[in-house]
């Protein structure tokens, strides 16, 4: 599974000829989307973020914590809430076994008990969140992708690349029917993702902001902004700490920690 959060907003794009493309040998899409996945330079990573649900004058406020393990064709991703007190100790884990099996769960407190996220369920929104479960993990593997052109925004040039969902199962389990991404020709970040309905009309747009190099090579912007463009609302992510080649334990990517209680 991956992580696909890196993304930043544009106002105007300049279109340069897609046929440039094929006469400079640019990569494939699936290959721009592989080298955009910066967490696969590291063996794990944890990072503290702080979240912010608008809905007109009302924010809510959320912080967690999330780690990633990267283990020969085995991935793990476990989310937990530290803040407020009517969410701490809520959490999330995806595993991704060797043979490609992937498994989601959900643990809740008040309720006690672990449940695992069916895939019908990958399009509902994460915590009351614009975000959905399949924003936080979707698997590069689950769609087919397409270099559609070179484009130039923010005074920087990028790939437009378009995802649609590989299999029927897919489609029917996320809430968009395409997405559309801008990544940095150059680093090898995401600026923007647009999220697409069966008409065409877009319901979704991730931007982020503030890039910052994290490690030699890796780009890490360190605000994300997820628009609604149904509700109007939006969801802000902000990065607090990141932190990379900590030594994780890939034993404590288990349901027992997911709803063990917080230090």
């Amino acid at each position: 599974m991956k992580f696909m959060v890196l993304v930043v907003a544009v106002l105007s794009l300049l279109i340069f000829p897609g046929s440039d493309l094929a006469r400079a040998g640019e990569l494939t899409g699936s290959e721009i989307m592989s080298r955009a996945e910066f967490l696969e330079i590291s063996d794990d990573m944890e990072v503290e973020l702080k979240m912010e649900i608008i809905r007109n004058d009302q924010v809510r406020k959320r912080e967690m914590i999330m780690q990633r393990y990267f283990g020969e064709k085995t991935e793990k991703t476990m989310v937990r809430f530290t803040a407020p007190e009517e969410v701490r100790g809520t959490g999330f884990l995806s595993i991704t076994h060797p043979d490609g099996e992937e498994e989601t769960w959900i643990y809740m407190p008040a309720l006690g008990v672990e449940r695992q996220i069916d895939s019908d369920e990958r399009g509902e929104d994460l915590m009351g969140s614009d975000f959905t479960y399949e924003d936080i993990f979707q698997a590069t593997e689950d769609y087919e992708y397409e270099l559609l052109e070179t484009v130039e925004l923010n005074e920087r040039k990028v790939y437009r690349v378009e995802a649609v969902p590989a299999t029927g199962v897919v489609e029917d389990a996320v809430d968009f029917a395409s997405q559309i991404s801008y990544i940095d020709r150059e680093k090898f970040y995401l600026h923007q993702v647009r999220y697409f309905d069966q008409e065409g009309e877009e319901i979704r747009r991730l931007i982020s902001a503030d890039v910052q190099e994290i490690k030699e090579g890796t780009y890490l912007p360190q605000k994300m902004t997820m628009e609604n463009k149904e509700n109007k609302g939006r969801t802000i992510l902000t990065y607090k700490r990141v932190d990379i080649d900590i030594g994780l334990d890939p034993e404590d990517f288990s349901r027992e920690k997911l709803s063990s209680p917080l230090d």
